[in-house]
């Protein structure tokens, strides 16, 4: 079974959304995976009223999500981490330098998947990633370059959030299909 975890700065907007539409894509696509989602912040906290909202309209509830703060042995069990940021890939690797071969943020991994091919049905999930980060260095992510982020909403108006929203459901979509 692939284990997934999904990481954004606090967990309560883009990591959860992307938990649930990744979750969703892959029983779709007939894969057996367990997704979860997590934050470099403390946790405890629950999604303001207003995303609740906004979350329900694009048909997922996070109206009983509470922030989860990641831990070393959280990302270690992982077959795969994905952020939202070259930020938090950075901050999760500091954390558990032993993920880098399997930590991408969700962008990064959706374009080197696509570059290489879908996963082979007999193709074991260490060699696929291994191909997927061949001649990836350490040194890509410093810096920040948007077309691997995907933008934190907060402080955004409602619009924003439903870009995000939008974004994360067709990266969950085109992801899952490459599986």
């Amino acid at each position: 079974m692939l284990k997934v975890a999904v990481i954004c700065k606090a967990n309560l907007y883009r990591s959860p959304a992307a938990r649930i539409f990744l979750a969703d894509a892959f029983g779709q696509a007939g894969i057996e995976a367990v997704v979860v989602s997590g934050g470099i912040l403390p946790e405890g906290n629950t999604v303001p009223p207003a995303y609740v909202s906004i979350a329900a309209e694009a048909g997922i509830d996070l109206s009983e999500h509470v922030s989860h703060h990641i831990t070393t042995e959280d990302l270690e069990r992982q077959d795969l981490v994905l952020t939202m940021t070259r930020e938090l890939l950075r901050e999760v690797v500091v954390l558990a330098p032993t993920i880098w071969p399997k930590a991408f943020t969700m962008r990064e991994f959706l374009r080197r998947a696509s570059a290489i091919g879908p996963r082979k049905p007999t193709e074991q999930l260490d060699h696929w990633f291994a191909a997927i980060g061949r001649d990836r260095k350490r040194t890509q992510v410093l810096g920040d370059f948007d077309p691997d982020d995907v933008a934190d909403p907060v402080g955004g108006t409602a619009e924003d959030y439903r870009v995000m929203l939008r974004q994360v459901e067709r990266l969950s979509t085109d992801l899952a299909s490459l599986f």
